[in-house]
């Protein structure tokens, strides 16, 4: 396959979009106030990443799993959560269930954390500002359409909405 100037700027340009992208949403994801977001939801996450399934565990009152899903804890050291008993996933987890799975193999991973779903948000920002970048590059020359990326990567309300 020929690789022509063009294609090589768009990979070049995509490859620097996608860093600055993946870094910005990290930042801000790690630089927003501690806030509640449905940490409670996240014990079929926990369950994935411990190898027991898309489950919804029943937390031993007091305990480890219990402090972590009630956000007293940020990490869950114990790699068997303590279970009083496992449930379905009720109405909320299997409606975010993609998302809950991305983040119980992430945790699997790299440990379960709530500092660790920083990488999630990067990334899910670098699929949102290289989206831009591809539509806007399928209408004008490559130096708009990553000068338009890069406005989109930076905009104060998108880094605003990638910790959440």
């Amino acid at each position: 396959m020929k690789f022509d100037r063009r294609r090589i700027a768009d990979v070049a340009a995509v490859v620097l979009l996608g860093a600055l992208a993946f870094s910005a949403g990290r930042s801000a994801f790690a630089g927003a106030p501690t806030q509640t977001f449905y940490q409670s939801e996240f014990g079929p996450a926990v369950m994935l990443a411990v190898g027991e399934g898309f489950v919804k565990p029943y937390p031993a009152p007091g305990g480890a799993l219990d402090a972590f899903l009630a956000g007293r804890a940020r990490t869950l050291e114990s790699k068997v959560p303590d279970v009083v008993r496992i449930l379905e996933p009720d109405q909320f987890q299997n409606a975010h269930r993609y998302l809950l799975t991305t983040v119980g193999m992430w945790w699997r991973v790299a440990g379960i954390s709530w500092d660790r779903l920083a990488e999630i948000a990067g990334a899910a920002h670098l699929l949102a500002v290289l989206s831009v970048f591809a539509l806007l590059r399928l209408f004008v020359a490559i130096g708009p359409a990553a000068v338009g990326a890069l406005w989109f990567a930076s905009s104060p309300l998108q880094l605003a909405y990638a910790p959440h």
